[in-house]
């Protein structure tokens, strides 16, 4: 049902899909328990319903249980706890809540070098998303730009490496369910 719920999304079904969404998620949850991997993914479709709907608020509660779920079941430097976190990164910059969005970049660009090294795809897409972030700021934030992220390398920097790798877009830089 969770795969049917996301091609209904994908249609532009929006209604069927949260209908199908909701559902999809009672009775697993019930009998697996919220810590399931499947249960979390079927909440993750349904925060993404959310997020498509522009229901700020619901998609946020749902997107914060996702990622402090798998924070605890999986890690919290796994790459699904990571994408989880990323995807309210969307919803904070689909809001213009760019330092929220600025400071969850940061956390997530950090532990993506950690992770995976400096120059893996994936941690050159979080510099890239974190250079969208900057490319969206207000203009008071904009001139932090020169600041120093704590590592040695600035948002200047940042966003130099990141145009060189704009074609990076995979997993933490989309939406994922």
């Amino acid at each position: 049902m969770n795969d049917l719920a996301v091609k209904y999304l994908e249609q532009g079904r929006h209604k069927e899909a949260e209908d199908l969404g909701v559902q999809a998620l009672e009775i697993p949850k019930r009998t697996l328990g919220e810590e399931h991997l499947d249960v979390i993914i079927m909440m993750s479709t349904l925060a993404r319903i959310y997020h498509d709907q522009s229901r700020w608020k619901e998609a946020e509660e749902l997107q914060v249980r996702v990622a402090e779920t798998y924070k605890r079941v999986l890690g919290e430097e796994h790459p699904d706890t990571l994408t989880a976190f990323n995807n309210r990164l969307v919803t904070f910059q689909e809001q213009g809540r760019w330092s929220e969005a600025e400071d969850l970049a940061v956390e997530i660009l950090e532990k993506c070098k950690k992770m995976l090294g400096p120059e893996h795809p994936d941690t050159l897409t979080c510099m890239s998303n974190l250079t969208a972030i900057y490319g969206g700021a207000t203009p008071v934030e904009r001139s932090r730009k020169t600041s120093s992220t704590g590592d040695g390398d600035t948002k200047e920097g940042l966003g130099r490496a990141a145009s060189r790798c704009s074609h990076y877009y995979t997993q933490f830089s989309v939406y994922i369910c």
